[in-house]
Parts: C-alpha cells; sequence; structure tokens
C-alpha cells in the first residue's frame, strides 16, 4: 500500500523462511518506484510494527531517503514461528535475514542493520558471521554478551533489569504502568520470574551465545549512554572492533535518548549513506560524543588521551552521610577506617543511570536522599577553582574488609553543585572477599570551575543490582581502609 502524504511503499506481514524451514514475518517500507534501493535491517522481539523507533528514526524516515527498509519479528516473537530462546537462534537467523533482504528484487545487494539493547546484540551475534551482504551495523545500547555487560555488570546480576525484562518477555500487560509495574517490583524484591522458564538459567550465568566482535568485519556505529548500565558493555565491544568502530555517545540512559534525539537520527544516517548506500559526504568521526556541560566532540578515538588524576579517600572515620567529614585529597592521608553496618532486608538504593523506568529513576539523579544514609560513605573533594574534564572510565580501589564472606563495592561519581546538590555522573561495582576494584561505566564530562567531585560508596544498589546476601539476612559489619582512592581520566585543555 501507499500510504497518503508519505509517497512511500509499505508492504505488511511479508513472509520469508529461516534455513530450518521456519516462517519469518516482515514488513517492509521503499520509496515508490522498482528501485533497486540499498536496505536496512532491524530484528526486533518487540514487535516489528515498533521497529526500535523509541531511539533510532521509523523505518519511514530512512526510506525517504532512499532505502528499502525491513523490520522483522524474531524467531518466537510477533508472528514469526518457532520458539523464543533469548539470543540462541540470532546469529543463524539473523544471517538468514541478510541473505533475504539482498536477495529481494527491491534491494540492490547492500545491506545494513540498526537497533538498540537487544536488536543490537543481534547485529553483533550476525555481522560476526561476515554476511556477503552485510555492509554495516549500527548497535546501540548493548553488550555482544548477553551476561557482562548486558544481564550482569561485573559478575553481579542486573536484578532490576533481568526481572523487569523478563517480565516484559513473559507478556506482563501494561508494562511500563498500573498492575504489571507492581507485579515486576514483587517479582524484584522476590529475585524470582516464575512464569519466565530462562530465569534459573540467567540467575546461573547462562545468558546465550557470546558474539565474536573481532571477527567482524564491517564498520560498526556504537551507540553509548552515560547513564546507561549497558554502557561498559558498549565500550568493550568498541575496543574490539578495533578500526571498524565508531562511538556516538550522549548523557542518555537506556531510552528514550532526548532531548538530543535528532542528533542521533543524523549520525545514523549519514553512516549509513556513507557505509551501505555509498552516497558522499563528510566521514563520520571515530567517536562523536556529548560531554556533560560541554555540548559534542569529534574525538580522535575513545577514550581520547587523558592523564589519571588520583584523589584519595580521606577522613574515612567521619565519612557517613554527606554531612560527615570525608574528603578527597591528591595525597595518602593515612587514619582509621570507616565503618558501616549494612542490612541486606533494609537495601540502600540507586538513584539514576538505570535500564528501565520500572526499576527506577534513569539518567542523572539527585543523589542526596541515598548520601544521606549512614550506611554510605562520602567523598568530597575541594573547590574546583578550574573546570575539570573527564573523558573514559574512572577506576576505584576500595580497601574494604567486611564480616561477610564477600562484601559489594558500589561508586558513584558525582558533581556538586556550589548550592550543595549533587548529581551522578558515573557509577560502577563490583563484588570481592577483600580489597576491591571498580572499573566505573563510561562517561565524557566537564565539571565547572566552583563545583566539587564527590564519590559516593555503598553496599549495595537495589534494585539495579542483586543483594549481596553472602551473610544470608545478617547485619553486616563494613570497613573501608586506608589506601582506597579513585582515579579520574582527565582531559588536558589544548
Amino acid at each position: 500500500m501507499t500510504l497518503a502524504g508519505l509517497d512511500l511503499v509499505f508492504r505488511q506481514g511479508v513472509t520469508w523462511r529461516a534455513r530450518d524451514g521456519v516462517p519469518m514475518i516482515a514488513d517492509l517500507w521503499h520509496p515508490v518506484g522498482p528501485g533497486p534501493f540499498p536496505a536496512l535491517l532491524v530484528r526486533t522481539a518487540y514487535g516489528r510494527a515498533l521497529a526500535s523507533a523509541v531511539t533510532s528514526p521509523h523505518p519511514s524516515v530512512f526510506a525517504r531517503h532512499g532505502y528499502l527498509v525491513a523490520s522483522v519479528d524474531v524467531r518466537g516473537r510477533g508472528d514469526s514461528g518457532g520458539e523464543f530462546v533469548p539470543f540462541a537462534h540470532e546469529a543463524d537467523d539473523g544471517e538468514d535475514a541478510v541473505g533475504w533482504l539482498a536477495g529481494l528484487p527491491e534491494c540492490d545487494g547492500r545491506v545494513g542493520c540498526y537497533g538498540f539493547s537487544y536488536q543490537g546484540t543481534v547485529q553483533l551475534l550476525t555481522a560476526a558471521r561476515r554476511p556477503r551482504a552485510l555492509r554495516a551495523i549500527a548497535p546501540g545500547m548493548t553488550s555482544a554478551n548477553p551476561a557482562e555487560g548486558f544481564l550482569f555488570h561485573n559478575g553481579i546480576l542486573r536484578l532490576g533489569y533481568a526481572a523487569s525484562w523478563a517480565s516484559q518477555l513473559a507478556g506482563a500487560d501494561g508494562f511500563l504502568g498500573g498492575a504489571a509495574a507492581g507485579l515486576i517490583a514483587e517479582r524484584i524484591a522476590a529475585e524470582d520470574v516464575p512464569t519466565w522458564p530462562f530465569w534459573s538459567d540467567w540467575l546461573a550465568g547462562r545468558c546465550g551465545p557470546v558474539a565474536d566482535v573481532a571477527r567482524i568485519d564491517v564498520p560498526a556505529l556504537v551507540t553509548v549512554g552515560w547513564f546507561d548500565t549497558f554502557g561498559s558493555g558498549g565500550v568493550t565491544d568498541l575496543a574490539a572492533l578495533g578500526a571498524h568502530g565508531h562511538l556516538h555517545a550522549a548523557p542518555w540512559s537506556h531510552m528514550p535518548w532526548s532531548p538530543d534525539l535528532d542528533d542521533s537520527f543524523a549520525m545514523h544516517l549519514a553512516f549509513f549513506d556513507r557505509h551501505v548506500a555509498g552516497r558522499p559526504g563528510p566521514p563520520v568521526p571515530p567517536a562523536r560524543t556529548l560531554a556533560i556541560g560541554a555540548g559534542w566532540r569529534d574525538l580522535p578515538g575513545w577514550p581520547p588521551p587523558a592523564e589519571p588524576l588520583r584523589l584519595w579517600l580521606s577522613g574515612a572515620a567521619g565519612a557517613a552521610t554527606r554531612w560527615g567529614t570525608g574528603r578527597l585529597t591528591t595525597g595518602e592521608e593515612p587514619g582509621p577506617p570507616g565503618l558501616s553496618v549494612f542490612q541486606p532486608a533494609v537495601p540502600v538504593p540507586v538513584a539514576g543511570g538505570a535500564a528501565s523506568r520500572v526499576v527506577g529513576s534513569t539518567g542523572q539523579a539527585d543523589q542526596g536522599p541515598v548520601q544521606d544514609l549512614t550506611e554510605v560513605l562520602v567523598f568530597t573533594g575541594q573547590v574546583l577553582d578550574e573546570a575539570l574534564e573527564i573523558a573514559g572510565s574512572p577506576i576505584a580501589h576500595l580497601a574494604l574488609s567486611s564480616t561477610a564472606p564477600s562484601t559489594d563495592g558500589c561508586v558513584t561519581l558525582c558533581d556538586v553543585a556550589p548550592d550543595g546538590s549533587a548529581v551522578n555522573v558515573a557509577f560502577g561495582a563490583a563484588r570481592g572477599d577483600g580489597v576491591v576494584d571498580v572499573v566505573l561505566g563510561p562517561v565524557h564530562t566537564v565539571i565547572p570551575a566552583g563545583h566539587r567531585v564527590r564519590v559516593a560508596v555503598a553496599p549495595s544498589a537495589f534494585p539495579e543490582l542483586q543483594l549481596n546476601r553472602s551473610a544470608g539476612w545478617a547485619q553486616v559489619t563494613r570497613a573501608l581502609g586506608t589506601g582506597s582512592w579513585v582515579e579520574l581520566p582527565v582531559v588536558t585543555p589544548a
């Protein structure tokens, strides 16, 4: 059919078959006329009509720019046949989908892929197979490993995301609100999703095949959000892609990518025009990032050149809450440890970040309510005389000890305004039985002169991360000792 006012052809419910004969269902969009056209493919677990359009351009946008666009329900989802087993069939089915699309009479034989989250991992699994017709991919907010970087963070289950995603896939009605939101909250609290058959596998870390990113030999536009919990997975994939990788990053949470969605659309179109359609245009930079407080930057790569700035967590004995005397200092200051008592039954919550609105607030959020809790040790630096530009993944080294067999170090890097309010800049966590090293998520930010840097260390980040219950529900005494520090990748002004 031709949609009124769009001057496009829309073909709904097109059937093709995977290598094992299972029927797959697609919707096609393309300009009026016989073509052939370069093609773009999105394979989704959330209904082909959506076509990842909550973050990416709607298929009609690409079609108006001369592309044949195919939105396909993955196996066992929507109207496609077969059984849906997360990630298990996506390499084979993705390879088949590229071949099917390239062979259509409306296609000129060149195919690109796009989509975020699950649709992003689907692309990486597909591209590692090196389909002949594939020219470029654009995986966003995702990880090549369905476990680490996707369902796990440094070996800790992303409880809130995993439970909410499993509930969505299991068919909770009204997923983002109403009764379903309450149901999901109950499942998160119980760490149980009884209606999702793969929950026990996920808890055990059996999450699906890992894409061999090193095999990918086509350009890849990797989208990362500074406040998305998938950020570390994205930059890990970027590093493995080498010269094939391009970074596009901004202060987004998992979704939506607002208020900079137009920039994302333009970046995707320029990328596909160059690498799929072969149209003239400016080269896509190795990295284009939106630095918080400073605007868009084109960089020679990610991370850009930076010097490590080590700040020591001093005055730990008095560091409980943001009202304490914990300090960030440029030199180590020995002193007694900071002690706190953690009760797993009353966990410290997380504010901001998050991959799902069901989990809690997303993006940047006021950290005051969390940093008022006595379980949280807070270290604040001096007022900055000059702006501080941080670009990369900060690292924290925590000299932790605990009465429990293992303990978690949940670290939030903050920007503290002159009025004392603090917002999250980066977050990371790690679990261990002693000293814990934490790699925080990637970020590009400029903390203005007159502001201060803050580091908060908490025993949990609930419900984003699964609780550490190595001591059951018993109270746990924790100590953060001398020798703890955070290292910031600081960009020196040109």
